[in-house]
């Protein structure tokens, strides 16, 4: 696969790997007529492409020969909103996906075989009524993993995975948490109102409310941190995307060309963001130049 690959979804089900230099279509695969939720290209010994739709089947396909060969699936529960999250630890890829309406588990796969191979199956089941799951993450600190669940009761829940136990419980929301991202030190979470919060997590796994913003926007859909953690993105459903400096949290850009609210946030190994939204658009960023 190239630098330059972009992963396009539809709502029928299609998933395409695009070439930005040429702007054409490299590979494509069409799943089922349904929604996809996420997809990603993981690279193991060969390069994989993971696609999870909203009817909560998740497949692996195999990228060999130019083409997309099926290698096995999983059928997670369907809540809707919550996609599966991948994190990769030197050789190990941990997967996190709905178990419940507010369940959530955590294993690991196998890549390389043709049948579907999973690890120890570890549960986070909260003890209260928090409704469904609206977002997972995984993340390790200080070589543990954990887990951090956003629900549909406005809380956020910070989770010890291999001990299945809850650390903290925040209740940032009077509405569902509808977006979150985090960088294992600091959250970033919004609503269906135009306030953004910022926490972080410490040392006790407690999350401390360090800011609040409150924007033009109501309601963000995405937001996403860069992985050299400068910036963050939130892309809210009036198609406006705002960048904030993730370390001192001041508004950097906005960045207004779709009509629709955002439905993903993608940056490349350069300066490039990648913006898709409703309208069935894809913007495409210099971060610096802002073109």
């Amino acid at each position: 696969m190239q630098k330059t690959s972009y992963v396009r979804c539809s709502q029928n089900g299609l998933i395409e790997v695009w070439n930005l230099s040429t702007k054409r279509t490299m590979l494509h695969v069409l799943t089922d007529a349904h929604e996809i939720l996420y997809a990603n290209i993981i690279h193991s010994e060969d390069f994989y492409l993971v696609g999870h739709n909203r009817s909560g089947l998740v497949q692996f396909f195999k990228i060999e020969d130019s083409k997309f060969c099926l290698q096995h699936s999983l059928l997670v529960h369907n809540v809707g909103f919550a996609s599966i999250n991948f994190l990769k630890e030197k050789d190990v890829f941990w997967l996190a996906y709905p178990s419940s309406d507010s369940e959530v588990s955590v294993t690991t796969v196998d890549f390389n075989v043709t049948t579907g191979n999973y690890g120890v199956i570890y549960t986070m089941k909260p003890d209260i009524k928090v409704g469904m799951v609206m977002k997972c993450i995984l993340f390790i600190r200080d070589c543990i993993l954990y887990l951090i669940c956003a629900y549909e009761d406005g809380s956020v829940c910070l989770w010890n995975v291999f001990e299945s136990s809850m650390l903290h419980r925040e209740k940032v929301y009077e509405d569902p948490v509808m977006s979150m991202d985090t960088d294992g030190r600091k959250i970033i979470t919004a609503s269906t109102g135009n306030k953004i919060h910022f926490y972080n997590i410490d040392e006790n796994f407690h999350l401390i409310q360090i800011n609040e913003y409150e924007t033009m926007s109501s309601g963000y859909s995405v937001l996403s941190i860069r992985s050299d953690k400068k910036i963050v993105a939130c892309g809210s459903w009036n198609g406006v995307v705002r960048l904030y400096s993730w370390k001192k949290m001041k508004l950097l850009a906005i960045l207004k060309y779709h009509n629709k609210g955002i439905s993903s946030i993608v940056y490349s190994s350069g300066n490039i963001i990648g913006i898709a939204a409703r309208d069935g658009k894809i913007s495409i960023w210099d971060v610096y130049k802002n073109t």
